[in-house]
């Protein structure tokens, strides 16, 4: 017997596209049969025919009206609707989909090949739609049926098992009564509160079984992981012989009065250290780039001197140690811009626990026989967003300063990785910076005399440290402490005479791992003119001379305005650009904008000191701009401009 195929209601008009549709229908999904009309009048007509259509596909512009007409009739028929237009009309798009339309397409010939997906899509989601819709409807009405009350109430047995719940029990804790019916009522209480409390439960039960009533606090765990505050008065019931039968409860949820004063004093010190870190912040970024551009003819020449003589010459080990020392500058740069987050990150998606054993490695190396380092990481643990140098930095600050705690003695340092699910409770006690989420928590703890309390509230303040003089910068736990806020994290820290614990919490991502960047080489290229625009005439001339051995024409310009001008005149008779942020007239970002009017996909390099995120977005659309932070190196920017002119030109 044949088998019945699903109907599909067709609303077009021009038969071209209808062929297409058709095509893409018999080659992919042939399980469906599309019913075909090309106006209005007809389309009504066959859904009140009740012809049992799966889905109903319609163009937006017919001869008699607009497809979107046809959506009233739809709404009552419960098959979705997917909308298509020639006219790549985004409000036209949003209209659609808020008068009821499940999907919309722009008419393409990929996107008829395409359709028989966007159909089955379509329909998968509205059924779950649908589903969803049944659900709730459920849900409401058991919540309709069961009683409400102002006061959470319970009624248990001597060992505390519920007997009954009411529903505003089941609304403080999140649990629906059938969850609670037959559990103990112990199982909503946290033994360790935040807060000392006086009450026990010995002393709860000793009340109660003796007759009395007992009023007290609990600390408990709502269905969801969040915390609240009970507060309860327990009395026994009798029977007609005067006999303790049952116990009842009357419980209110007294959290926010109780919270109220700890969550001020956490809040006053959490804006405390925010404002001295805007102030450090502010500094940093101010001198970040006139900084940059003082080692950025340093490394510039210092790398034409190292690949202009002979490796095994005097100068270039001299070059060489040029080189190393601009690094360490250009590195004591990044590491205050990164606790002041006017640093540009690299951050892609890594697995965390390659990182930390990179990491142990180097300090195993680095740290004396004395001190152990028992490291246990997963592998299987979900990925973070994140810059791995950084990363680095951080573990390898905490685990220097941890060693330095421990001192000359036999000591250990213990590094783990583990997922946790963090709730509004949390982050409302411990932190201003995290939401609610998964997250992967790094811990490094050690076994050292500990953080003293006195000092542990300034630990992350700028140039703060309690190491004698010329034996510590104050740097360290500041910079951990910006790099973890860059990375939409935190760190809280744990301190006794035992020892400190440090947690560094990363938001979990689900992203795919991105495969490793080859290292970069030195690549010339064929001759192709170059537009470089710098107000610095050191920096001009260093990456004139810079370009010119990469084998690239160069001209020169002190200002965007006149780069400009000389652009307009002959767009055609340059291959690429490098200009400066930072100029007067115009900056950087504002040239390549106007450049990109006149040619989009031209090759543009922006340098600056610090890159400001939110105000390169717009750029950072477009495939044919890099952006790099000074100073910048020979590899990274030969590198930089052949992969632009590949883009520009792939035949090169």
């Amino acid at each position: 017997m044949k088998e019945k195929k699903s109907k599909i209601l067709l609303l077009e008009d021009e038969e071209a596209h209808v062929y297409m549709i058709k095509r893409a229908f018999a080659r992919i999904s042939p399980e469906f049969e599309l019913f075909l009309v090309n106006n209005l009048h007809d389309a009504r007509q066959a859904l009140a025919d009740h012809l049992d259509f799966v889905a109903v596909i319609f163009d937006l512009r017919l001869p008699d009206g607009r497809g979107t007409d046809l959506l009233t009739d739809i709404a009552d028929y419960e098959a979705p609707a997917i909308a298509m237009t020639s006219y790549g009309d985004e409000n036209e798009a949003v209209k659609a989909l808020k008068e009821g339309a499940m999907d919309y397409v722009a008419k393409s010939k990929y996107a008829f090949k395409d359709m028989p997906h966007i159909v089955g899509r379509a329909i998968r989601e509205f059924k779950q739609i649908q589903e969803n819709k049944r659900v709730n409807a459920e849900l409401h009405k058991l919540h309709q049926a069961v009683e409400q009350s102002s006061t959470a109430i319970v009624i248990t047995d001597g060992e505390g098992v519920i007997d009954y719940a009411n529903q505003r029990m089941s609304e403080m804790t999140g649990y629906s009564n059938d969850e609670l019916m037959g559990n103990n009522v112990g199982m909503l209480v946290i033994k360790e509160a935040p807060i000392p409390i006086d009450d026990d439960e010995v002393g709860l039960w000793e009340t109660v079984y003796s007759g009395k009533t007992w009023r007290g606090l609990f600390y408990c765990q709502r269905k969801d992981g969040t915390y609240y505050w009970d507060q309860s008065t327990i009395s026994p019931i009798r029977d007609e012989n005067g006999d303790i039968v049952l116990y009842i409860s009357y419980k209110e949820d007294v959290t926010e009065a109780i919270k109220a004063k700890e969550e001020m004093k956490l809040m006053e010190e959490q804006l405390r250290l925010s404002q001295k870190m805007q102030t450090i912040g502010t500094l940093a970024g101010g001198i970040a780039h006139d900084f940059n551009n003082i080692l950025t003819p340093i490394f510039g020449f210092a790398h034409m001197i190292l690949n202009g003589v002979e490796k095994d010459s005097q100068v270039h080990s001299d070059a060489s140690h040029i080189i190393k020392a601009a690094e360490r500058a250009r590195d004591l740069v990044r590491q205050i811009l990164a606790f002041a987050r006017k640093g540009e990150q690299k951050r892609e998606v890594l697995k965390l626990s390659a990182v930390v054993n990179d990491s142990v490695k180097m300090l195993q190396a680095m740290l004396p026989s004395s001190i152990k380092i028992n490291a246990e990481v997963c592998d299987r643990c979900p990925p973070i967003l994140g810059d791995a140098t950084q990363l680095h930095q951080v573990i390898m600050n905490l685990g220097t300063n941890a060693y330095q705690a421990i001192g000359n003695k036999l000591g250990q340092i213990d590094i783990s990785i583990e997922v946790e699910q963090v709730d509004a409770e949390f982050c409302c006690l411990h932190t201003q910076i995290l939401a609610p989420g998964k997250y992967l928590v790094l811990t490094i703890a050690d076994n050292g005399p500990g953080i003293p309390e006195d000092v542990i509230e300034r630990i992350y303040e700028p140039f703060y440290t309690t190491k004698p003089v010329g034996e510590g910068t104050g740097l360290g736990l500041s910079v951990v402490h910006g790099i973890m806020v860059a990375h939409e994290g935190d760190v809280l820290v744990e301190s006794s005479s035992e020892g400190t614990i440090f947690k560094l919490y990363f938001p979990a991502q689900n992203h795919e791992l991105s495969m490793p960047s080859p290292k970069n080489k030195i690549l010339k290229g064929q001759g192709q003119v170059i537009y470089v625009v710098d107000d610095e005439v050191s920096n001009l001339k260093m990456q004139s001379r810079l370009l010119r051995y990469l084998g690239y024409k160069v001209i020169t310009f002190k200002d965007g305005i006149k780069a400009m001008e000389a652009f307009k005149k002959n767009p055609q008779g340059v291959d690429l650009l490098i200009t400066d942020q930072t100029m007067p007239y115009i900056t950087g970002m504002e040239l390549m904008v106007e450049i990109l009017k006149i040619r989009p996909d031209f090759p543009l390099i922006l340098l600056s000191g610090y890159i400001v995120e939110e105000l390169s977005q717009d750029l950072l659309k477009s495939n044919s701009v890099a952006f790099l932070n000074k100073p910048v190196d020979l590899p990274e920017l030969s590198t930089t401009i052949f992969n632009l002119l590949q883009k520009k030109d792939p035949l090169l």
